[in-house]
């Protein structure tokens, strides 16, 4: 967990504490954490184990809906970790099941993508072809992270969840796995737009960008941002980053595409890999 990581969560933790009119000797009684080791955690001076966290949700009598909220913070400020370390060490399947797990608990989906397209829409090809560009290559390992693709992938049934998907035209047009395969994604992706709990939009090359970003983003509930870059993953819980974000996802969903726009653009490329195909 990161310097910065160990400093929110303290801050979160202590302004649940304070919010729940509990002192710190108080907190410290109920816990049995001493009040050193709570002040250190609330100053971002000390990694909370999952043990306190759970017994702090027990002291402060958080509702269901906090206790889940923590949770989420701790697990994910857990797993900001060096993607390509996770991937050296054997810790992808690792950082897939927290990603799903987060998925799962959350009703209300958002994510932009530059250059490849948001897992949950990912057909198991397509996601072989990323996961091996991104270092992944023991078969183990490589076979746990695409079960949880799949798992992901089963999220999109669940009527109660509701998906805002924006990609790029080049994410639609890299080339990172053989025309064939992108053909099959590509009318997946034609499939999953027909649901009814998703909203898919592209952003065509030749659109004008008032509003920019410099890396694919995922939204969660209009709590957690998830930022992600060639070498590391961060959440964001803060409620100005998460409101930033909101507003850039507000102002790239005005710039695309969508329904019969965004079906014409997909099979303007479906028709040129088959020309590559033919």
């Amino acid at each position: 967990m990161s310097n910065a990581n160990r400093r929110e969560l303290g801050e979160r933790l202590k302004a649940l504490r304070k919010q729940n009119e509990l002192t710190s000797p108080e907190l410290s009684k109920r816990t049995g954490v001493s009040q050193s080791a709570i002040s250190k955690i609330e100053n971002g001076l000390l990694k909370p184990t999952n043990e306190f966290v759970e017994s702090f949700i027990s002291a402060t009598k958080l509702s269901k809906d906090e206790a889940d909220d923590l949770r989420d913070c701790f697990i994910f400020f857990q797993t900001d970790f060096d993607l390509w370390s996770a991937y050296e060490t054997g810790c992808t399947a690792r950082m897939q099941k927290a990603v799903l797990e987060k998925e799962k608990r959350s009703k209300i989906l958002s994510s932009f993508q530059w250059s490849v397209l948001f897992g949950v829409v990912q057909i198991k090809k397509y996601s072989e072809h990323i996961l091996r560009i991104c270092g992944v290559k023991n078969p183990d390992e490589l076979r746990s992270a695409l079960e949880f693709r799949i798992q992901q992938q089963k999220l999109l049934f669940n009527k109660s969840k509701n998906f805002k998907l924006i990609f790029s035209e080049t994410a639609l047009r890299i080339k990172i796995c053989p025309p064939s395969v992108m053909i099959e994604q590509l009318e997946w992706l034609q499939t999953v737009s027909e649901f009814e709990n998703v909203e898919l939009r592209l952003l065509p090359l030749d659109a004008p960008l008032p509003i920019f970003s410099l890396n694919g983003f995922g939204i969660f509930d209009h709590k957690l941002v998830e930022v992600e870059s060639m070498t590391a993953v961060s959440y964001l819980w803060r409620e100005e980053d998460v409101n930033y974000y909101l507003n850039l996802f507000r102002g790239l969903s005005e710039c695309s595409v969508v329904g019969q726009k965004a079906t014409r653009l997909i099979e303007k490329i479906k028709q040129g890999l088959h020309r590559r195909v033919n």
